[in-house]
């Protein structure tokens, strides 16, 4: 039979480092998916203000509605 010595001070220690160790996975986790929301976000952001350019440089180029709207279907 092992016998061990139970050692309060360390077994807190353990559980203490354990702790912490799963707040740091959480932690990392939730910074994963807050920075793709983000991320997203801005992408999305990016991409509404260049097809906003985009459709203001054919306008200035004359195109009539219909036009606009066959191009913007493409892309």
């Amino acid at each position: 039979m092992l016998l061990t010595e139970w050692n309060t001070e360390d077994a807190i220690a353990f559980a203490r480092e354990e702790g912490r160790e799963e707040g740091r996975e959480e932690g990392i986790e939730e910074g994963w998916e807050k920075g793709c929301e983000v991320g997203l976000e801005k992408g999305m952001e990016k991409g509404r203000e260049e097809n906003m350019q985009y459709v203001m440089e054919l306008l200035n180029q004359g195109f009539s509605a219909e036009e606009l709207k066959r191009r913007l279907a493409q892309t």
